[in-house]
């Protein structure tokens, strides 16, 4: 037997144990979920890091990566050697996550206990803690944790966190910490390093989006000619001054402008809007309302209950556009969502990602999210954007900054690149990895071209959720991927992944050119059969095929699936 420091006894096979023998003598995740390739390196990463001995270390994963499957899966493996977890977080939103996707990690998990308002249910393996009452009553824990997870990690500089660390050190000396952010760094220039030694593992957005786990991006970076040099930077903040800033672009003429854009680049689109400020918020909405779009606005004024309802009646369609002030950065999940009005100039890395993160998960039929980057010139301070977050176009920024600056004749400009610094840039950042899905009545289907079917398949619907599983359909029956019912984008993702380990992703580019070919004779002869309508293209064939094969399947075999009769 090795020991960790954290008192609980790991069992290997021999003593010289690989980083991932060691993940899954650890972690022994027997959930139906499979692990992407990225979660298995993170989590390999933080159990050397621990077993080398360090005792605080962080990740970072971004949005819509799966990174609460990640630390659910290391708190499986350490609640099963023995130990004790307590998973932190700052929003109600971000408590009420873990213990939703519990159960696919960890089927027949042990109920977990919560601190939150009035609970207070400390003793259990598993625990949730909201940051302000955990904080609030440190003088009644009793017993420590082996590890401690810090979702949102880049709040963990605040003085409650260090409280809270500080008391849970006391209780237990040994106890490991686990950041988790999309956002390891802050932007009021407070350190983690006192919190968390060492980031052991980073994903980026832009890897995420080549690897076809995000989707991809369609930026336009729109120059609005309204002049930043007059605001100050609020250095503890580490972003502009919110009064100033608000001052200077809250305008009718740039609100116009902004709605005009939009009109022009994304009618039609899921739209949330970024903006200064809750003035700000509320009149660019009616500038939208006065062009006869729907527009409502969400902000920390907005009761609880207006709100739910508000984000309801937009994720159903009913609402095209959303604006908000600093309310839909965090804890906001609606993977339809294909457009970002960037009405808010920023120096802030952190909030940019933040707010782009809003946009990226995936959802069948989504091609991009559209960026829309209102992006004012300044002669003092340098904004952020998509190309901040891509290394290849360093030489982009250099010379936006110089032409900000006023200081053309310093820099050699390549007349294409003038233009579009200047005015309206386009481009397409990486070509998403996404895969096309036959839509049939009950869901969505794809072929592996080998005899095997994924299907993806709607369970149930009621007013409150969608969910589904995804199946894979073989000769011998129909497995489903997932240990229950979940929601949309993490069904294609699971399903997703399949397609891309088995090798099919050439066969299902939503561009590819085969679609438009005639249809084969096989094809015309089996829609004629099965009493299918005839197709017109060879995509729209495989397309009914497919369906069609996938449901035959489905309610032959329904009785030997998990979930039994779904509706």
């Amino acid at each position: 037997m090795r020991e960790l420091e954290t008192g609980f006894k790991i069992s290997l096979p021999h003593e010289e144990v690989s980083g991932q023998g060691l993940l899954w003598s650890l972690v022994r995740s027997r959930s139906d979920l499979p692990l992407r390739p990225y979660q298995r390196t993170a989590l390999e990463h933080i159990l050397d890091a621990y077993l080398d001995g360090r005792q605080s270390v962080a990740i970072s994963l971004p949005t819509g990566c799966g990174k609460t499957i990640v630390f659910l899966a290391l708190a499986r493996g350490v609640v099963e050697a023995g130990g004790r977890v307590l998973i932190v977080a700052h929003r109600d939103e971000l408590i009420l996550q873990p213990i939703e996707k519990l159960s696919l990690v960890w089927p027949g998990a042990p109920e977990p206990g919560v601190i939150k308002a009035e609970r207070f249910e400390p003793g259990r393996p598993i625990v949730l803690a909201s940051i302000q009452t955990l904080w609030r009553r440190l003088d009644r824990l009793v017993q420590g944790f082996d590890l401690v997870v810090i979702d949102e990690a880049h709040h963990a500089a605040a003085s409650t966190y260090r409280m809270a660390l500080d008391r849970l050190l006391e209780l237990k000396p040994a106890m490991k910490v686990l950041g988790v952010s999309a956002t390891l760094f802050r932007r009021d220039g407070e350190s983690l390093r006192e919190i968390f030694k060492e980031v052991v593992f980073e994903y980026s957005v832009l890897e995420a989006i080549a690897d076809g786990y995000l989707c991809g991006i369609d930026y336009r970076a729109v120059k609005t000619g309204c002049d930043l040099s007059g605001v100050r930077f609020d250095y503890r903040a580490g972003d502009f001054a919110v009064n100033q800033l608000a001052q200077t672009v809250n305008t009718p003429e740039r609100n116009t402008f902004a709605v005009e854009t939009w009109l022009e680049l994304a009618e039609g689109r899921k739209t949330i809007a970024f903006c200064v400020d809750i003035k700000h918020a509320h009149d660019l909405a009616e500038t939208f309302r006065a062009y006869g779009v729907e527009a409502q606005t969400v902000t920390g004024q907005t009761p609880l209950e207006e709100r739910r309802a508000m984000l309801k009646a937009f994720a159903r369609g009913e609402i095209p556009v959303i604006t908000n002030c600093q309310v839909l950065t965090e804890g906001f999940d609606d993977p339809a969502v294909d457009c970002l009005l960037l009405a808010r100039p920023t120096a802030s890395k952190a909030l940019y990602i933040q707010m782009v993160g809003r946009g990226l998960r995936l959802y069948p039929g989504k091609k991009n999210c559209l960026v829309i980057d209102l992006v004012d010139n300044s002669s003092r301070h340098s904004l952020v954007s998509i190309a901040d977050l891509d290394s290849k176009l360093k030489r982009r920024i250099e010379l936006e900054e110089a032409v900000g600056r006023g200081s053309r004749e310093n820099v050699q400009l390549d007349l294409s690149l003038a233009s579009q610094i200047l005015g309206v840039e386009e481009r397409q950042v990486f070509d998403p990895s996404a895969f096309y899905w036959a839509r049939g009545e009950y869901g969505w289907a794809a072929s592996l071209g080998d005899g095997r079917t994924l299907y993806i398949r709607q369970t149930k619907k009621t007013k409150r959720e969608e969910l589904f599983v995804p199946y894979l359909i073989e000769r011998e029956g129909i497995r489903p991927l997932t240990s229950r019912p979940v929601d949309i984008e993490l069904a294609f993702g699971v399903a997703n992944g399949v397609l891309r380990d088995q090798g099919a992703a050439a066969l299902y580019k939503p561009d590819a050119s085969w679609r438009n070919y005639p249809p084969t004779e096989k094809q015309i002869e089996f829609c004629e059969r099965w009493g299918l309508p005839r197709p017109r293209t060879k995509g729209e064939a495989s397309d009914l095929i497919t369906l069609a094969i996938a449901e035959w399947a489905f309610k032959k075999n329904i009785r030997s699936a998990s979930h039994g009769p779904l509706a």
